[in-house]
């Protein structure tokens, strides 16, 4: 034992541990990808149901065989939806259909689900073609499942799920962007403070029960294990009952350890069995906060008054979630710190204690659903005033003296030397915004165009938005938002980009304006630029909304137009028949490089251009009609000679674009062919000599 404490008591152990941890997770970051227990060829999957989620038509598992995988299953009629209803977390099922690897991201700066699902341990996917149900839960899992089934008869079940499992399903969406917009999202999570609330009301109980304190602490961590059970284990919960078993362990072994050294000693649990576990948001929002909480614990635990400990924590928390902010949603809440003085102590002494209250005597049931409405009309009031600035993707090194510098700094006594981390984050937004060179980027959108280009001279121009057309039950159906959403302004904003200077919608099709009318309304745009054809009724509403919100726009067919410094010529004719030949072709010369967007333009098209155009030898052509067979003629390509040719179209796309011939002309060609389906996004930097980078997939 007096080695012990002599080993736990040394500083040379700790730097060892951390140093050896961090080269280990870095070595198997950058090494090959985790191998699987599965391989691709097998079709049956036995195991456990860890967790499930239905959605529609569309239910997603987790299945704990050999390993993790997630499996997924299409609903094709009603029978299908009420036996899925009869199986349980905890079930043990067997189930036939088809592995298959991961996708990545494949657009820059997004989220990085594949890399998350490796933050679980999860290395395939499954697509299930028939299920059936082997064995029961076990006993805990069954309680697992009443308490689920439990907290859904109350008015309020949605917020109980959320308080009590952190489990943000089942909100509103107009909820949950306002607890996002006020930056108390982390309000709803399981974490540290649910668990020091949890451990205080247990450690009470347990001193009543029992006179000695120890066994207090176990039942007490017992009671804390289970319900990190309940709750799936979220990692931040994770982290604070360790965090506690540990000081506990501490406490009564005299060992002496100080609450930094045992949060290295928890980041190294975390990281040694799961380097991935830094792909997780909530990871990297409960080590480095909690961090410089105990960084800052001689300053703020020297305060008498409630008030000004929580505004010192809820700004030292703040400074240090910046970069994360930042990086994950692009947008900083700027009033957080204010909103957290009324929020973290309404949560802490009102809701939660009510919620548990409610878990183990439901007559509170009214009283909670009156709470919890009230919480979430004063933040959806809230969100009406919150100010958030968007600041670009922040690289790693400037991420790291960030945090270098915030360590430096919080020693020092008065805010303002806090907020110099900050306003070092407001110079490189001021200097990101100088460019030095235009870029051209082909978002990957599945099958549709969307095109980016930033001019050197900071206007940024739209070229289509994409539109996700599917077809279910032998129905066309159209999804909106989801891509201007989750896509496309997330990567603007990642680019620094506050505003569209230019939005062209060359033609109505869904697959490239399908997106507009989200964005229009969620972004800032200047104004739209329309083909002269006939207007379909999606264009019709895009037009009306256009209207509503003052937004210039006008259809065009042959014309120059200016954007910023840039001149843009449209060069085709009208054509009120076809949607596809009336599309708008824009071109332009950037520096010393020709482009030119042919939009859904076919064959027919391309011998009007070369008729009515002398048109130059391209560096850059952006294929028409994603590469179609009736487009991007061979008789075309000898007249322009692409050296770069940019193709968007979804993998597997039921219409098989890009066609064989197509890329066998351009390659006769020797033109250099990216295509989003096969190398996702493709981003060119239109420098001296053209540099392109590809997301991959």
């Amino acid at each position: 034992m007096q080695k012990l404490k002599i080993i736990l008591r040394s500083n040379i152990f700790y730097v060892g541990l951390l140093f050896f941890t961090v080269v280990y997770s870095v070595c198997v970051l950058l090494n090959a990808e985790p191998l699987s227990k599965y391989k691709t060829s097998e079709t049956i999957l036995k195991g456990k149901i860890i967790s499930y989620t239905i959605k529609g038509e569309k239910n997603t598992f987790v299945i704990k065989g050999k390993e993790k995988v997630i499996a997924y299953f299409y609903s094709k009629n009603i029978g299908d939806e009420k036996k899925l209803k009869t199986y349980q977390i905890g079930d043990f099922v067997s189930l036939k259909g088809s592995f298959s690897k991961i996708d990545t991201s494949s657009n820059f700066y997004l989220f990085q689900y594949k890399k998350y699902l490796y933050s679980k341990k999860i290395y395939r996917s499954f697509t299930i073609s028939s299920y059936k149900k082997i064995t029961e839960a076990s006993f805990l899992y069954k309680m697992k499942n009443r308490v689920y089934t439990f907290l859904s008869t109350y008015q309020s079940s949605a917020y109980m799920y959320a308080f009590i499992l952190g489990d943000t399903n089942f909100l509103e969406e107009d909820a949950k962007e306002s607890f996002r917009k006020n930056g108390i999202s982390h309000l709803l999570a399981i974490s540290g403070m649910h668990v020091t609330l949890l451990s205080v009301y247990l450690l009470k109980i347990g001193r009543r029960i029992f006179s000695n304190e120890k066994q207090s602490y176990i039942l007490c961590l017992f009671l804390l294990f289970f319900y990190l059970f309940i709750t799936g284990f979220p990692i931040s919960m994770v982290r604070a009952v360790l965090f506690f078993f540990i000081a506990a362990f501490d406490k009564f072994l005299y060992l002496g350890i100080s609450k930094i050294k045992i949060w290295i000693l928890t980041l190294c649990f975390f990281l040694l069995q799961n380097p991935y576990s830094i792909y997780q948001i909530g990871f990297l929002f409960t080590f480095a906060v909690t961090f410089f909480l105990i960084l800052s614990n001689f300053r703020w635990q020297s305060y008498k008054s409630y008030f000004k400990k929580t505004l010192y924590t809820s700004n030292i928390s703040f400074l240090a979630s910046i970069p994360i902010l930042v990086n994950t949603f692009s947008d900083v809440p700027l009033l957080t710190p204010l909103y957290n003085l009324f929020f973290i102590p309404f949560v802490t002494f009102c809701i939660f204690p009510i919620s548990l209250f409610c878990l183990i005597f439901p007559y509170g049931d009214t009283f909670f659903y009156i709470i919890s409405t009230f919480f979430e009309k004063i933040s959806l009031f809230c969100s009406t005033f919150s100010y958030t600035i968007s600041l670009p993707h922040l690289p790693f090194l400037l991420i790291c003296f960030y945090y270098i510098s915030l360590f430096y700094f919080i020693k020092k006594s008065r805010i303002r030397y806090k907020l110099i981390p900050f306003l070092l984050l407001i110079l490189f937004c001021f200097f990101w915004q100088f460019r030095f060179y235009s870029t051209i980027t082909m978002l990957d959108i599945g099958q549709g165009d969307s095109f980016l280009i930033e001019q050197k001279d900071g206007k940024n121009i739209l070229i289509d938005t994409g539109g996700k057309v599917f077809y279910q039950k032998e129905k066309r159906e159209a999804e909106q938002g989801n891509l201007a959403r989750y896509t496309i302004i997330p990567y603007m904003k990642a680019r620094g980009i506050h505003q569209i200077d230019a939005l062209i919608l060359t033609h109505g099709d869904y697959d490239h304006v399908g997106e507009s009318l989200y964005l229009v309304k969620h972004f800032p745009v200047k104004q739209v630029f329309f083909n002269s054809g006939q207007d379909n009724g999606f264009e019709k509403e895009i037009m009306r909304t256009l209207k509503s919100k003052k937004i210039t726009y006008e259809k065009i067919s042959r014309k120059n137009i200016y954007i910023g410094k840039q001149k843009w010529q449209f060069l085709n004719q009208k054509n009120t028949k076809n949607e596809n030949l009336d599309s708008l072709i824009a071109y332009t010369k950037i520096g010393k490089h020709n482009i030119l967007f042919m939009g859904d333009a076919g064959e027919e098209n391309e011998k009007k251009l070369l008729d009515v155009y002398k048109l130059p030898k391209m560096d850059i052509l952006k294929v028409g009609h994603h590469g179609s067979k009736k487009s991007t003629s061979s008789f075309f390509l000898k007249q322009t000679k692409p050296k770069i040719a940019l193709l968007s179209a979804g993998a597997n796309n039921r219409y098989g674009h890009p066609h064989e011939e197509v890329i066998n002309r351009l390659k006769t060609e020797k033109t250099q062919i990216y295509m989003t389906n096969k190398v996702g996004m493709v981003r060119i930097q239109l420098k001296q000599n053209l540099q392109i980078e590809i997301c991959g997939r």
